[in-house]
C-alpha cells in the first residue's frame, strides 16, 4: 500500500513538473520568437564556396551551351526557366582569370536568377564581372563584383531585367553600364571606386531607385545619355565627380526628355549635384548640398522642365544655374548658402518663371542676363531675406519690388513678406498633468504656412529630438528620464518649431511624475509573464491538493 501511495505522488510530481514544463516553454519560446524577429542578426546570405573558378557561359541559341545543357553542369543550382521556377545559378566564386568575363547569358528568354556569387578578373569581349544580351526576364541579385577589366555588370539589348543589391566596387569603367536596354529595375546597389556609377545610353523606361553610389573617378554617380522616360529616385550619390547627368548627346535632338529625378541626395560631389541636358523633365524633392561647382546646372537647350521643391544649400558656385536654356518653371525650392549666387541666368535664358522659392544667405541671391523671365508668378514672388520692403497692409506680399542684379531689368513684383514666429498651441497632454513611466502622446497644432522643422526638447535640452506633427515622446530617453526623479518631481516638454525663413517659435508644459520609481519597476512583458507564472503555480497547487485529498480518501 506504501508503495502504491508512493507511486502516486511520485506521478503527480511529474505531472505538476510537466505542466509547470509547459507553461515555461510557452513562455521562453514567446521571448525567443520575439527576439529573433526583432533582432535577427543571422546572414541569409552566407557565401558557400563552390569549387568552380573557370566562368560560365550560356547561349540559349547554341546547342551544347544552351540552358538545357546548363541544367546539367555542377555548378547549376536547379529551376525550369519559367517564372515560378527560375533556373538559378548561385553562391559561385568565379575568377574570370583576366581572359573570360565571369558569368555571360546571350540570347535568353527564360526566367533565370544569378545570385549571392562572386566574380572578378573579368576580362573577356565585354571586361566585365556579369554580361547579358538580348536577354529578358532575368535578375542579378546579391552579388559581390569587383576588380574587373572595365565594367561590374554590363546589358546590352536587353528587357525586363532586374538588378538589385549587388555589390559593385573597383571596377575602372561605369560599375553597371547598359546599352539600348528597356524596362530594367536597377535598385538597392552599392556602386563605388569606378569611372561612373551606373551609366545608361539609349535605355527608355528604366527605374534607378535606392542605390548608393561614391567615389566615381571620372564621370558623375549617375549618367544617362539620349535616354528618355527615365526615373531615378531615392539614390544617395556622394564623394563623386558628380551627381547625376542626364544628357542629349546629340543637342536639342531630343533624345534625354521626360525623365523624372526624384528624392535624391546628392552631396559632396567635385561638379554639379544635377547635370540636366534635356526637355521636359521633373526635377523635385532632391537634396544638393557642398557641391563643388553648381546645385542643379540646366545646360544648353534644356527646355519646358519643371524644378521644384529640392533643397540646393552650400554649393560652392549657383545654386541653380540656367545655360542657354528657355521656358522652365523653378519653384518652391529652397536655395540657401551658395558661394556665388543662388539662382544665375545666361544671356538666351529667356522666359523662364521664378516663383515661390526661398532664398537665404546666398552671397548673391539672383543674376539675370536673359529676357522676360518672370520672377513672380500672377499672385506670389518669391522670398529674399534681404528685401527692404514694407507690408502695410498685411497681406504677405511686399508693398515694393524687389530688383534682381543683371542688365535684364527684371524685378519680383509681389515678393514674399514674412516677420512672424510659428505658432505653436499644445493641445495634448495638458500642462500640470500628472504622468507615469509610459510616454506619452503629444498633439500639437502649428499655425505657419512655411513650416520647415519641428522638435521638441525634454527637461532642459538634454535630449533633442526631431520630430513629425503629432506623435508619441521617444520611450527610451523617457525612460532615462523616468529613473533619474522621483514621484512628485517635474518633466518640461519643450516644443520648438521653425519655418524656412529661419524663423523660431517654441512652447512648453510641464508634467508632474505621478508614479514612485521604487519598486520593481518591470516592463508589461515580463509583468505579464510574472502573473502567468503565479497564476501557474497556483492551479497546479491546487489541482495538487484536490488529488492529495482524493488519495486520502481512496486510501
Amino acid at each position: 500500500m506504501k508503495s502504491l501511495y508512493k507511486k502516486k505522488i511520485i506521478e503527480g510530481k511529474k505531472s505538476t513538473a510537466l505542466i509547470i514544463s509547459i507553461i515555461l516553454l510557452f513562455i521562453f519560446s514567446f521571448k525567443f520568437n520575439n527576439l529573433t524577429t526583432e533582432g535577427n542578426n543571422v546572414d541569409n546570405n552566407t557565401l558557400k564556396i563552390s569549387a568552380l573558378t573557370s566562368p560560365i557561359f550560356i547561349d540559349d541559341t547554341v546547342p551544347g551551351s544552351n540552358w538545357t545543357w546548363a541544367t546539367g553542369e555542377s555548378w547549376f543550382g536547379g529551376g525550369s526557366g519559367t517564372s515560378c521556377c527560375p533556373y538559378i545559378l548561385e553562391d559561385l566564386i568565379i575568377d574570370g582569370g583576366g581572359t573570360d568575363d565571369c558569368i555571360t547569358i546571350l540570347n535568353s528568354n527564360k526566367d533565370f536568377i544569378i545570385r549571392n556569387c562572386t566574380v572578378y578578373n573579368g576580362d573577356g569581349p565585354n571586361h566585365a564581372g556579369i554580361v547579358l544580351n538580348n536577354v529578358t526576364n532575368g535578375q542579378i541579385l546579391q552579388n559581390n563584383c569587383t576588380m574587373n577589366d572595365w565594367f561590374g555588370i554590363y546589358f546590352e539589348d536587353c528587357k525586363n531585367n532586374i538588378i538589385s543589391d549587388n555589390s559593385v566596387s573597383l571596377n575602372p569603367s561605369p560599375g553597371i553600364i547598359g546599352y539600348n536596354s528597356n524596362y530594367t529595375t536597377i535598385s538597392d546597389n552599392t556602386v563605388s571606386d569606378s569611372s561612373h556609377g551606373i551609366y545608361l545610353d539609349t535605355c527608355l523606361n528604366n527605374d534607378i531607385l535606392d542605390n548608393v553610389v561614391y567615389d566615381t573617378t571620372m564621370g558623375y554617380g549617375i549618367d544617362l545619355e539620349d535616354s528618355p522616360h527615365n526615373k531615378i529616385e531615392s539614390n544617395e550619390i556622394r564623394s563623386c565627380m558628380g551627381g547625376i547627368e542626364i544628357n542629349n548627346t546629340f543637342s536639342g535632338a531630343g533624345n534625354a526628355n521626360e525623365n523624372t529625378v526624384v528624392d535624391n541626395i546628392l552631396e559632396d560631389n567635385e561638379n554639379s549635384g544635377i547635370l540636366l541636358q534635356g526637355n521636359f523633365t521633373e526635377i523635385s524633392g532632391n537634396t544638393c548640398r557642398n557641391n563643388s561647382i553648381h546645385g542643379i546646372y540646366l545646360y544648353e537647350f534644356s527646355y519646358h522642365n519643371i524644378i521644384t521643391n529640392n533643397i540646393l544649400d552650400n554649393n560652392s558656385m549657383v545654386g541653380i544655374y540656367l545655360l542657354n536654356s528657355s521656358d522652365n518653371q523653378i519653384f518652391s525650392n529652397e536655395i540657401s548658402d551658395n558661394g556665388l549666387a543662388g539662382a544665375a541666368l545666361s544671356p538666351d535664358s529667356d522666359e523662364n518663371l521664378f516663383s515661390e522659392n526661398f532664398f537665404l544667405k546666398n552671397k548673391k541671391h539672383a543674376y539675370d542676363y536673359g529676357a522676360n523671365n518672370d520672377w513672380n508668378s500672377l499672385t506670389i514672388g518669391n522670398y529674399w531675406d534681404n528685401y527692404t520692403g514694407t507690408d502695410a497692409n498685411y497681406d504677405g506680399i511686399g508693398d515694393t519690388p524687389h530688383n534682381i542684379t543683371g542688365d535684364s531689368g527684371s524685378k519680383d513684383y509681389l515678393p514674399i513678406w514674412d516677420e512672424g514666429i510659428p505658432l505653436i498651441n499644445i493641445t495634448s497632454p495638458l500642462n500640470n498633468s500628472n504622468v507615469g513611466r509610459d510616454a506619452p502622446d503629444f498633439t500639437v497644432k502649428i499655425t505657419e504656412p512655411n513650416l520647415d522643422t519641428m522638435w521638441y526638447t525634454i527637461d532642459g535640452g538634454i535630449n533633442n529630438i526631431t520630430s513629425t506633427l503629432n506623435g508619441t515622446i521617444d520611450q527610451t530617453s523617457w525612460e532615462t528620464l523616468w529613473d533619474s526623479l522621483v514621484k512628485g518631481d517635474t518633466i518640461t516638454i519643450m516644443f520648438y518649431a521653425n519655418d524656412t525663413f529661419g524663423h523660431l517659435g517654441s512652447n512648453y508644459i510641464v508634467l508632474i511624475k505621478h508614479v514612485s520609481a521604487d519598486g520593481i519597476g518591470l516592463d508589461f512583458f515580463t509583468t505579464s509573464m510574472l502573473i502567468l507564472i503565479t497564476s501557474g503555480i497556483a492551479i497546479i497547487a491546487i489541482i495538487s491538493k484536490i488529488h492529495s485529498k482524493k488519495r486520502i480518501i481512496s486510501h
